[in-house]
């Protein structure tokens, strides 16, 4: 939990840096938007004056863009959905809407899509007589809406009841960091407790919503910034197989072409929708004629950006009853040539639409017990669920140059866009080998053990023995070892001129298995100095 000194602090810096016409812009957007849509005359509201795609001036495209200096709620995933019911180009002079039901897209005529909006139209009304009432668990469980809006549309009528973060995990972060309990059930509860809980505090007094808000997005240790604003990377899951049954494994293709590949709607070159709207890239495969969920997989790649991380998976079936998700790669998106996609339609050796990539790791399977991802791409939004996909990989750290005898690494996590492998490879390597470390100084003490000497990754001197650790990342075992082989061969060498190296230890991150077992077995019996693995869990 943050200091009040501290966070008072942080205030003063920001209220030095604020440019106060955002503020003014604020206001002035709010007074609009109220004028357009106020309270005594949402009653009266249609549907083709609430849905987005039918006007740039309708309630939602108000709600979501023509505020967002107000409160931020682009950038969440799907966006159109979490107003309940909307429209697009396409749609629009046949007089047809799009709603989901159990999480597909389903295209609906206005009388039925015009019942629907009743409901939704009720939600937003008890949006405001919960408001008023300051009940807000009871906003929290109204239904049609997602959370995201019915957050930003509280806000907007009631801008002194939560702070202007509308995004869950970032509610709840803030939450996290200030020391306010929380229910994750109740998000826009956590928020109203958040703001009164700063409010309490003599400093903050008279700040407004808004205000707080934007305190914190500024706040680069908290780092809130919505995903338009900033570099953080994303998270995908990939499949792997191509065909209506999975039968053609592209695996092999995708490490070959040093690419990740997909396979909807296969020949369209769609070069011009790279780095430009969705909407219009919707427009034009609906147009094609092609099905809603192979649109969605393609918008989910092409959406990809340079940094961003995949696991390619090899199933994502479950066993039985049993969740299960498969991963055999990792990859980080990196443009080659300065071209990031290219269309590659040969149906015998292309990959119908490809991203380049570098491969981090491929020769391992993780297994998990997590449900909900058979689909052919994924992209990842729930925090628990992307570390346990990536493990040590998931915010990877800034790479540091090795120098001889030093005592610390640097793993301070960094959002910025990363465009190689090795920083990657290098940041988990640091992971490993800063916390092995400490655990052999805490056991045998600092002066007996040292990082980087002579650029072996660990060496520690017990009375007249000395042991080398060598670090290294890799999920796969026997991966870890051959990548060692190398330094162990020279280490064998040096052998001959320290009388005391009496053993060699690799070190890494995963738990051996049987066929792990046998070949350490097999190093063990080889070589001429002792040799161990042994795993860290991180």
């Amino acid at each position: 939990m943050i200091q009040i000194s501290e966070l008072i602090e942080k205030a003063k810096q920001f209220e030095k840096e604020i440019d106060s016409s955002k503020e003014k812009s604020a206001l002035k957007h709010l007074h609009s938007f109220l004028s357009r849509f106020p309270i005594d005359r949402l009653h009266e509201m249609t549907l083709h004056n609430y849905s987005l795609g039918y006007s740039k001036d309708s309630f939602s495209n108000w709600v979501e863009k023509k505020t967002k200096d107000i409160a931020r709620i682009s950038g969440a995933i799907g966006l159109s959905a979490m107003f309940g019911i909307w429209s697009n180009e396409s749609l629009v002079p046949n007089n047809k809407f799009i709603i989901k039901e159990k999480r597909k897209k389903k295209e609906i005529d206005f009388i039925e899509a015009n019942e629907k909006f009743k409901d939704i139209k009720k939600t937003i009304l008890k949006i405001i007589e919960f408001g008023k009432e300051e009940n807000f668990k009871e906003i929290d469980d109204l239904p049609y809406l997602w959370h995201i809006a019915k957050s930003k549309i509280l806000f907007l009528y009631y801008p002194n009841l939560t702070t202007s973060i509308m995004k869950k995990d970032h509610i709840l972060s803030v939450c996290d960091y200030i020391g306010v309990k929380y229910s994750p059930k109740y998000p826009i509860e956590a928020n109203n407790k958040l703001l009164r809980t700063i409010r309490e505090i003599d400093y903050f007094k008279e700040w407004d919503g808004w205000k707080i808000g934007s305190l914190f997005y500024w706040d680069k240790e908290l780092n809130l910034k919505s995903k338009e604003e900033s570099t953080e990377r994303n998270y995908y899951i990939l499949g792997s197989k191509y065909g209506q049954y999975h039968q053609r494994d592209i695996f092999p293709l995708m490490v070959k072409k040093s690419a990740l590949g997909i396979g909807f709607c296969w020949k369209q070159d769609l070069t011009p929708f790279v780095n430009t709207s969705k909407g219009k890239l919707d427009t034009f495969l609906r147009n094609k004629g092609y099905e809603s969920n192979d649109i969605t997989s393609i918008k989910h790649f092409l959406s990809m950006k340079e940094g961003d991380l995949v696991a390619i998976k090899s199933s994502g079936a479950p066993i039985g009853t049993e969740p299960r998700l498969a991963i055999k790669a990792y990859a980080i998106v990196k443009k080659k040539g300065g071209i990031l996609y290219e269309h590659d339609p040969d149906r015998s050796t292309g990959l119908g639409h490809l991203m380049h990539a570098e491969f981090i790791e491929k020769d391992f399977t993780k297994e998990l017990k997590l449900g909900g991802y058979g689909k052919a791409i994924h992209k990842l939004s729930k925090v628990e669920h992307i570390k346990k996909i990536f493990g040590a990989f998931y915010e990877p750290e800034r790479f540091v140059k090795k120098s001889s005898g030093v005592t610390t690494k640097n793993t301070n996590s960094q959002i910025r866009t990363i465009n190689s492998s090795q920083i990657i490879v290098e940041a988990v390597h640091n992971k490993i080998q800063e916390k092995y470390y400490n655990i052999l100084v805490n056991k045998y003490g600092q002066k007996n053990v040292k990082m980087e000497k002579n650029y072996v990754d660990i060496t520690l001197n017990v009375g007249d023995k000395t042991v080398y650790f060598e670090v290294k990342p890799f999920l796969s075992i026997i991966s870890c070892i051959q990548e060692a082989t190398g330094q162990l061969l020279r280490y064998l060498w040096q052998a001959n001129a320290d009388p005391n190296l009496s053993k060699i230890i690799v070190v890494g991150q995963s738990q051996p298995n049987d066929n792990d077992k046998t070949y350490i077995e097999y190093m063990k019996n080889n070589l001429k100095l002792e040799f161990e693995y042994v795993w860290i869990s991180i």
